[in-house]
């Protein structure tokens, strides 16, 4: 998912943004749109936040009622079935935002 900076920066904070997995870029995976224990807890102040920010605007915006994720998010819609790679950054993400936080709520996300 490429959740590059100004896309990410228009979500949070209520602009009309668009999220969409890059898998072609790898350096804007899922997970990667949250920082790791180190860099929120140490580098970043305020990251942990705003990746419990990001990781909630997925789950409410990109989740389905049946529990799977949706590949892509632009001008207040999500659409496309998510990928393999989808589901394994964004737990990947979940789970050193569980570390970051140790919100239970992120832990049983990733599962």
């Amino acid at each position: 998912m490429a959740l590059r900076k100004g896309y990410l920066s228009s979500v949070l904070s209520g602009g009309q943004g668009s999220i969409s997995w890059d898998l072609e870029d790898p350096g804007y995976q899922h997970g990667s749109a949250f920082p790791n224990k180190q860099t929120a807890s140490r580098l970043c102040p305020g990251g942990a936040e705003a990746a419990k920010k990001a990781a909630d605007f997925i789950l409410a915006s990109m989740k389905r009622d049946d529990g799977r994720l949706l590949h892509r998010y632009r001008e207040g819609e999500a659409k496309v079935t998510g990928f393999l790679e989808d589901y394994a950054f964004f737990s990947h993400g979940l789970i050193d935002l569980y570390e970051a936080t140790f919100d239970p709520k992120y832990l049983e996300e990733a599962e």
